[in-house]
C-alpha cells in the first residue's frame, strides 16, 4: 500500500468536497478516531453525512489544501494498516 499516495488523494478529495471518492477509501464497518470522536460507522451513508457536514465547515474557513505528515505506519495485518498522522 502506498500510504502517501492514498492520503494525498484523500486530502484532495476533502478539498474538492468529493464525498464519494473519500467514502470509497473506507471499508465498512470502520472505526473513526479523532480528538473529538471515537466510534464505529457501520454504513457508508453515516460517513457521507459526516463528510458533508465537515465539507461545510471546511468551505466556511476557505480550505484550499491538505498537507499531512506521516508519523508512523504499522501493518497490523494484510488488510489493516494503522497510520499515525
Amino acid at each position: 500500500m502506498d500510504v502517501e499516495k492514498l492520503f494525498a488523494a484523500y486530502g484532495q478529495a476533502l478539498v474538492d468536497g468529493d464525498v464519494e471518492t473519500t467514502v470509497a477509501n473506507y471499508g465498512f464497518p470502520c472505526m473513526v478516531l479523532t480528538d473529538e470522536f471515537a466510534g464505529t460507522l457501520s454504513e457508508p451513508d453515516q460517513l457521507r453525512e459526516a463528510l458533508r457536514q465537515a465539507g461545510g465547515y471546511y468551505a466556511q474557513f476557505g480550505l484550499v489544501g491538505v498537507r499531512l505528515k506521516i508519523l508512523g505506519v504499522d501493518e497490523v495485518s494484510d488488510r489493516i494498516t494503522r497510520v499515525r498522522l
